[in-house]
Parts: C-alpha cells; structure tokens; sequence
C-alpha cells in the first residue's frame, strides 16, 4: 500500500523496532486506514479492513508489545479497545464518558477520546474531551466540568482496570490533549504548554 503522507497517528514496536503501527490516509482507498509494517515502514498491510472507526490515538503495551491499544471518539461518546495481537478480534471495548450531550457552550462536542497511554501491568491511561455528566471517582479533585469556555478547557483523565471492566479514577482537568505514564504508575497530562503530574492509584 502507498502511504504518501504522513500518519495521523504512529506507534513502533520498542522489542521489534521494525514493526510499525500506523493510522495513515491511502490515497488509493481514499479513506484513513490501520496499517501494520514488519519492514521498517518500506511495506504496509491492513489491519481490520472492515473497521470504519476514527482513530485518535494508538500505543504498544509495554508489557506485552504484540498488544496494541486503540482509542477514538464518536459524536458524544469516547470508546477505549484492546486488540489481539494479529488485529484480528477485540480483547475488550468500551465507551467511555456520560449520556455526551452537548451542555450548549461554544464547540461542545460530548464526551471525546483524545489520548491514550498503557502500564506495565495493562491499565489503560485516557485523556479527551468532558461531558457535563461525564463518571468521575471518589477523591477527584475537580468531579464535574465548570465554566463557560470552549470545550477544550473541559478534558477527563482517566484510568481503566487491565481487564477495560472498570475505572480506577477518573477526574476533571484543565486543558490536556496528551498523556503518557511511567514506571511507577504516575500518568502526565499535557495541553503542549504545561505539564501535569497525577498521583498513581
């Protein structure tokens, strides 16, 4: 397949540096695609062809590398997936937010995945866009969306159990497009100015 432009989204195999993940346009389909590269990006294949899912971001688990992790956003729903390794079956899916209504204020778009990032034992990390009802945990320290600004000042964090079963916490932060974790089970959140820091639990 030619993929002539670059990938939205892109992932590398750390055990495999060859091995390529990536949600790229194909001119030849005309449409964004899942690919998958065992060459170092010379060749690409597709991965679940019939999927007609957006993609907002990709990552390899750390713990197990032929496991990759998959979120995307639909009107007024966010959803976080675990595929098998061949790409072939779901490990687990499920939507992620509140009813997504939109509250009204400028832009709003629901409830939106926008980021995701996995441990060392599965759990998945998620950042995106806030409901007004958007599920939040005991001890969060902001439990609901406030204000009037844009939708983009309204972001979750959010973490999932490695089974995707149930929310470990979830909570309202400020503007965050990006997160990642490390060893220890702190995840970081990002708008591309400011970073923060979030307690592991």
């Amino acid at each position: 397949l030619d993929v002539s432009t670059s990938p939205s989204w892109l992932a590398i195999d750390w055990s495999t540096p060859a091995t390529l993940y990536a949600y790229a346009h194909i001119p030849s389909l005309g449409s964004l695609q899942l690919l998958k590269s065992t060459s170092g990006g010379n060749s690409w294949e597709r991965v679940n062809p019939h999927s007609r899912r957006t993609l907002t971001a990709l990552v390899i688990s750390p713990r197990d590398p032929s496991t990759l992790y998959a979120s995307s956003s639909a009107p007024s729903s966010a959803f976080v997936a675990k595929v098998n390794p061949a790409g072939s079956a779901l490990v687990y899916g499920t939507y992620l937010g509140g009813r997504g209504a939109d509250d009204g204020r400028p832009g709003s778009i629901g409830d939106a995945g926008q980021a995701i990032a996995v441990d060392t034992e599965g759990n998945a990390y998620v950042t995106g866009f806030a409901s007004p009802d958007f599920p939040t945990t005991a001890g969060a320290v902001q439990a609901s969306p406030t204000g009037s600004g844009p939708f983009f000042d309204r972001t979750f964090a959010a973490k999932l159990n490695s089974a995707g079963s149930a929310l470990v916490y979830s909570g309202i932060t400020g503007p965050a497009f990006w997160i990642g974790v490390d060893p220890s089970g702190s995840a970081y959140v990002s708008n591309g100015r400011s970073l923060s820091k979030l307690n592991p639990q």
